[in-house]
């Protein structure tokens, strides 16, 4: 278009180095077709492909690849996007292409991986490999030539620097072990905003940064995605870092899926997706699999590929029950001789109509009114808003914590304020027990729960007991 920039969006799916040879591969299907005039011609003087025998070394393929995003950048108008799709494992790849891209004239604002099953989940799992998978690599077409990237001179210290301080934000929000192909996905935007793509071979390797810092700052966990087991990053010493997200991501999406079921009733897994997605953009991306769990947890399928909220996860039936627990464990102490702190956020709370012999609100069954004498609790704010506490003597002897949906790990945190030996219950249905079971699979959360003396009790287990008394 000789009237310069004429086009709103490009998507395009890029050429991949020398991992695929689509002209030579081509060449029969085009011969039958009778298309082949010319098309070898073609081939040697356009295709972007590394080649030996095409004479197309690392350096050509380059500078085709560097051409044809120039000429993407001269048809896209101002403050629009180029989403290209990326398939290549390899650190010069990867880098080249983005490389390309920036020096085009684009800004680099996000990688988000997009995996393909079991497959990219071991691979995302592997703690020192390449980024594994199919990725969506999205550049913006700034408004001004002003607004673009610098190039600046590599400097090893300032390019570790932002590898590191990007890693530790992206775990500190997250909250959890992360894959090795999300911390690099969310670096190399990070690297291409500081000029760090300005020179095509800066022997320079985000991989080699982040290994300098294991055992020092990072650890490699264990940890599952699916039915997938492998190793992710982690900070060696979680407490030393500042704004560390107390709720994993994996239950922050797994709250994201209940909500927008309670809110909505019947959803497809692709508008939970796109919820998602836009709930927890950038480092936050997570993985389909999550999705899928917490959707198998709350709902049930119907229809072609929809998801419709099960009854006893509606909000009425959730604070029902959650109400109704703290009644029966709150009358089971009394009866055994022990004082009873409720929750502060559930004192008020209103019985269910139904519930035997009594009406009224949570606070009448609190025999304690304050916690600040009890002696083996430290936090008191966050004691405070445990469900159900068994006292006796001054001290904690039984703490409960009623999990009808999500948040088990903030109940493991609220109970870590209190005596290790003491005894800690998570009351939750019989229908969580999977979810509780995957939990458990995860090192970090195991270790709290057996460190910190925790075990579950189903709510049918609890009614029966109740009824006995």
């Amino acid at each position: 278009d000789h009237n310069g920039p004429s086009v709103d969006y490009v998507f395009t799916d890029p050429p991949y180095d020398a991992a695929v040879q689509y002209g030579e591969l081509a060449y029969l299907w085009v011969a039958w077709l009778k298309k082949d005039k010319g098309y070898v011609d073609r081939m040697l003087a356009k295709e972007i492909v590394r080649n030996d025998r095409q004479r197309k070394s690392f350096d050509v393929y380059h500078a085709l690849l560097r051409n044809a995003f120039n000429r993407m950048h001269d048809v896209l108008k101002p403050n629009r996007y180029l989403t290209l799709t990326f398939h290549n494992p390899t650190f010069k790849v990867r880098n080249a292409t983005i490389y390309a891209g920036v020096m085009a004239g684009f800004d680099l604002e996000k990688i988000h991986h997009q995996p393909l099953g079991q497959v990219s989940a071991k691979a995302m799992l592997q703690p020192l490999g390449s980024a594994q998978g199919d990725f969506y690599l999205r550049f913006h077409n700034p408004p001004s030539a002003d607004t673009m990237v610098q190039r600046e001179e590599i400097d090893a210290a300032r390019f570790e620097r932002i590898v590191i301080e990007t890693a530790r934000r992206v775990l500190a929000e997250r909250g959890e072990p992360t894959p090795y192909t999300i911390l690099i996905n969310a670096i190399d935007p990070e690297l291409a905003r500081n000029g760090y793509f300005s020179e095509l071979r800066s022997g320079l390797d985000v991989r080699a940064v982040l290994d300098s810092h294991l055992d020092d700052e990072f650890l490699l966990v264990p940890m599952l995605i699916g039915e997938v087991e492998g190793k992710g990053w982690w900070f060696r010493d979680p407490a030393r870092i500042p704004h560390l997200e107390s709720v994993p991501l994996s239950e922050r999406v797994e709250q994201t899926v209940l909500r927008k079921l309670q809110e909505r009733g019947r959803v497809t897994f692709t508008d939970m997706w796109k919820a998602i997605s836009e709930e927890f953009p950038n480092a936050l991306t997570t993985d389909s699999t999550s999705i899928r769990e917490a959707l198998q947890s709350y709902a049930r399928q119907v229809g072609h590929g929809e998801w419709m909220l099960k009854p006893e996860f509606n909000r009425e039936a959730i604070s029902r029950n959650h109400t109704r627990m703290i009644a029966m464990l709150a009358q089971l102490g009394k009866a055994q001789g022990y004082g009873i702190w409720i929750g502060r956020r559930e004192q008020g709370d209103a019985l269910a109509e139904g519930f035997p012999g009594r009406d009224g609100e949570l606070r009448q069954f609190l025999s304690r009114t304050s916690l600040q004498r009890i002696k083996n609790i430290q936090n008191i704010p966050d004691v405070e808003m445990i469900d159900v506490l068994w006292i006796k003597d001054d001290f904690v002897k039984a703490a409960f914590e009623i999990e009808s949906t999500t948040t088990m790990t903030e109940a493991l945190k609220r109970g870590s304020n209190i005596d290790s030996s003491v005894p800690k219950y998570l009351v939750l249905p019989q229908e969580r027990e999977g979810q509780l079971s995957r939990k458990l699979r995860s090192p970090l959360f195991a270790d709290s729960f057996e460190t910190d003396s925790w075990k579950h009790i189903f709510f049918e287990v609890l009614e029966r007991e109740y009824q006995k008394e």
